[in-house]
């Protein structure tokens, strides 16, 4: 892994996480605890309790990091010995995120890129079917229409409820509530 330029704290996930291997956390200032790191750790508990109960495999895939920065800019140094690498990052510009610190907007920000990173996901549809059913595990009341639009949410309920056949052509683990 390269390194990263001004990196001044690295969070260490516990192994008592189902991602602690496949999730590193870096930031190039202090994170705020209540604001955002404790959603953060929130998500990532949830996202690895659906991957758990999907059955999904980690073995494969390079590790995700996840950088966290006071600006919208960072930057990566190989180290003496690498001439390339290969990496899977998420980077997140605090002053961005701020606006919605306390807001469940923050645990779908959260949430989205970590679901495009585990599980393959593109599309902003099946992103959000996803992100519900992980923020479901923080917010069980939660109803898809406070965290998205008319839209997605009626496509939602016509793959979850109306029409559950269309619901079976989507790939195992990409299905909403899938099992």
């Amino acid at each position: 892994m390269p390194e990263l330029v001004d990196c001044k704290l690295e969070y260490p996930l516990s192994p008592r996480f189902h991602l602690f291997e496949k999730l590193r956390i870096f930031s190039t200032c202090d994170l705020p605890q209540m604001q955002l790191l404790t959603p953060l750790v929130r998500v990532v508990q949830s996202v690895g309790r659906q991957l758990q109960k999907e059955g999904a495999s980690l073995e494969s895939g390079l590790p995700v990091s996840c950088v966290f920065s006071d600006s919208d800019t960072f930057s990566l140094r190989l180290l003496p010995e690498e001439k390339a690498v290969v990496s899977r990052i998420i980077f997140f510009s605090l002053p961005r995120l701020a606006p919605y610190y306390g807001t469940k907007t923050l645990y779908v920000i959260l949430a989205e890129e970590l679901c495009r990173q585990f599980w393959g996901i593109h599309g902003e549809t099946l992103v959000a079917f996803k992100v519900f059913e992980i923020l479901r595990w923080i917010f069980p009341e939660l109803e898809i229409e406070e965290i998205y639009s008319r839209d997605i949410a009626e496509l939602y309920h016509k793959w979850a409820g109306d029409q559950p056949e269309e619901a079976e052509d989507l790939p195992v683990g990409r299905r909403p509530f899938s099992s």
